[in-house]
């Protein structure tokens, strides 16, 4: 072999790798723009699982703004990658509810339960009083609105002392106990 045969063999070598070369890059191009989108697709699934629920997300593959922006601001900035797009909303700070529980404020319904006119009669033929009341006090609930029932039920006894037994008015049935 003589050396210009050399020089064209490795010219066409040369050439050749040169397009295998070219080849090489655009199959690595593929490779990377596949792997691109394979990790958006990941991003926007991570995103729809574990992110936020909001209408809120601006794509920055889009540029598509929110139409109905009320406490976001907007900076659009210039990138290596086209334009960028950062918001910055401010969340308004939430507070825990105050349980408004307090006995005081709600209207009170007060319901006595009387003694039976017959137990009034003491064993010696003399008419007991009423020295107390045993008060109980429930929380009724009507749509909307809320009141205490206090049933107050009439305990009686002899005003002269005697041996008589106390009587106190038989309470009414309840749902719950």
């Amino acid at each position: 072999m003589t050396i210009e045969e050399i020089i064209i063999n490795h010219g066409i070598e040369v050439q050749f790798l040169k397009t295998e070369l070219s080849n090489e890059k655009k199959r690595c191009e593929q490779y990377e723009q596949a792997y691109d989108q394979l990790q958006r697709q990941v991003q926007e699934l991570l995103r729809n699982r574990f992110g936020k629920k909001s209408e809120r997300f601006i794509d920055p593959e889009n540029n598509q703004l929110d139409l109905f922006q009320d406490n976001a601001t907007l900076f659009v900035s210039a990138g290596s990658a086209g334009l960028i797009i950062e918001d910055e909303a401010t969340t308004p700070v939430r507070s825990c509810k105050k349980k408004t529980s307090s006995k005081k404020e709600l209207p009170r319904r007060i319901e006595i339960i009387h003694v039976n006119d017959k137990d009034k009669i003491c064993s010696c033929g003399a008419c007991k009083t009423i020295i107390r009341y045993e008060i109980k006090e429930l929380l009724h609930y009507q749509p909307a609105v809320f009141e205490i029932l206090e049933q107050r039920r009439e305990v009686a006894a002899c005003p002269k002392g005697c041996d008589g037994e106390i009587i106190t008015a038989p309470a009414p049935l309840q749902v719950l106990p």
